[in-house]
Parts: C-alpha cells; structure tokens; sequence
C-alpha cells in the first residue's frame, strides 16, 4: 500500500469516528441509549444533555480534521 492510500484510510476513519461520536452525543443528550436512559431514570436530564453537547462537538472536530486529513493526502 502507497503512502497516499495509508494516509487517506486513516483520514477516512477520522471521518467515521467523527461521525460515530456525534450520533452517540445526540443520542445521549436525547435520554436514549444507555448513559442517556440512565441519566434520564434518575431525573439528570440536563447532565445528558451537557454530556451529550460535549460529545457531538469533540465529534464534529474529528470529522473536521478528518476531512483536511484526507483533503492533505490528494494534494
């Protein structure tokens, strides 16, 4: 495997990590999921949703830096 393929299969799960966090932070700050529920039985609602905030925009980075990872590795 060429170096431009390795870089682009480590920005592409960048990408998919990303993704993947900022669906688990919307789930969580909703009350589903596991912690979400959990939090949202013993009335902590606002936690979840603080949780859950935190969470989708550590994702929305990722994806951001997986995005000029792959953009980096066509040029």
């Amino acid at each position: 495997m060429d170096r431009i393929t390795e870089q682009k299969l480590k920005a592409a799960g960048k990408v998919a990590l990303g993704a993947a966090r900022i669906v688990s932070g919307v789930v969580t700050a909703t009350g589903h999921g596991f912690l979400g529920s959990l939090l949202r039985q013993h009335h902590m609602i606002h936690h979840a949703a603080r949780l859950g905030k935190h969470s989708a925009e550590g994702g929305l980075n990722m994806l951001k830096e997986g995005v000029a990872d792959w953009q980096d590795a066509t040029r």
